[in-house]
């Protein structure tokens, strides 16, 4: 296939940082240029539905709906959903998405053209079952990937380190897309030659081991910095306690001027408590991955299931009425209807 330039207008602009700027502009510029590049092999046609896709949430909840969305592009296939089994992958993607829009304020439509990117090439990828079925055979192990960063990113906002982990994560995202869709549009002729030679999974296995290793290294670099973060949290109330020694001192020695600074020890003392008890709050928080059970349970749905059960007329007299928003359904622990249960809040989400 011919793809045509686009107008410079069409593809997002690297930025120039001035002389002088941090260490982690670099990353940064590469994750734009990568972008960019991305968008330069795409056809005109093929760009109007990047910008449509950047506009669309990018949340867990639209990550179901999205894969869902992927298995019924596929109207003759059977068995089991093969989209779902993405979820982990792209909710890797989407916990870290946040942070660049944190982190990337020289460019807001970053993040977006980013989940655009991997929306586009996924719908792309659907249309090809054999190739579909083999990159998704290539995505075990994702799942142990989530983080709870987003509840540390306050906290971790100033880090250079983490800021170039994070652009460097993206962009083999990007570059793993971007491959997928060369592969994929190749001429027919090209294709059959690189079958002989190398199969599909195997093209993109370092690229996807790529950005296995690129979040490995995120989660690591989240874990230095929250270390030296508690480090010198640690020192400071070392330092802080031995003022607040000195302090009582003085006020034993000089009582009469003892009002301001008890004032002052006070009121740190109150941010203290106020720093501590968010620190708190955010340790206790708990690091169960209750996404693993619910993604198992969808990977084993089969397509058209519990499909009868929307056609039935106590299903359509609920459906209509103005009555309560719950549908009672019933039956057997551990039966099917955990799952067509499943299908059934999908299909009416």
């Amino acid at each position: 296939m011919e793809l045509s330039r686009p107008a410079d207008s069409q593809i997002v602009a690297a930025s120039r940082p001035r002389s002088g700027h941090d260490v982690s502009a670099a990353p940064v510029r590469e994750l734009e240029r990568t972008i960019a590049g991305f968008q330069a092999m795409l056809t005109d046609e093929d760009r109007k539905k990047l910008q449509q896709l950047k506009t669309t949430s990018h949340d867990s909840q639209s990550i179901i709906t999205f894969t869902a969305e992927l298995d019924l592009l596929d109207k003759n296939r059977r068995g089991k959903s093969v989209a779902s089994r993405l979820a982990s992958f792209l909710q890797t993607i989407e916990q870290f998405t946040p942070i660049v829009d944190t982190y990337i304020q020289s460019n807001p439509d970053i993040a977006a053209l980013i989940w655009g990117s991997v929306k586009l090439t996924f719908l792309f990828l659907a249309n090809f079952a054999s190739y579909f079925q083999s990159f998704v055979d290539l995505l075990n192990g994702f799942g142990s990937l989530c983080t709870r960063f987003a509840q540390y990113q306050v906290i971790f906002k100033e880090s250079s380190r983490l800021k170039t982990s994070v652009c460097q994560f993206h962009t083999a995202v990007v570059t793993c897309c971007q491959q997928i869709v060369l592969a994929i549009r190749r001429p027919l002729k090209n294709q059959i030659l690189k079958a002989i030679t190398q199969s599909f999974q195997s093209e993109l296995r370092s690229y996807v081991e790529d950005i296995r290793a690129k979040a490995e290294e995120v989660q690591g670099d989240i874990q230095l910095v929250k270390a030296r973060c508690d480090r010198e949290e640690q020192q400071l109330q070392t330092t802080e306690r031995h003022e607040a020694s000195n302090h009582r001192k003085r006020l034993m020695t000089w009582t009469s001027k003892a009002t301001g600074e008890m004032e002052a020890l006070q009121a740190q003392g109150r941010r203290n408590a106020s720093d501590q008890k968010r620190r708190r709050f955010l340790e206790e928080l708990s690091s169960f991955n209750f996404t693993s059970g619910f993604n198992s349970t969808r990977n084993k749905r089969h397509i058209g299931t519990a499909k009868w059960v929307f056609e039935t007329p106590e299903f359509q007299e609920w459906i209509g009425i103005d009555g309560p928003p719950v549908l009672h359904v019933t039956g057997k622990s551990e039966s099917s209807t955990t799952k067509w249960s499943e299908w059934l809040e999908l299909t009416t989400v």
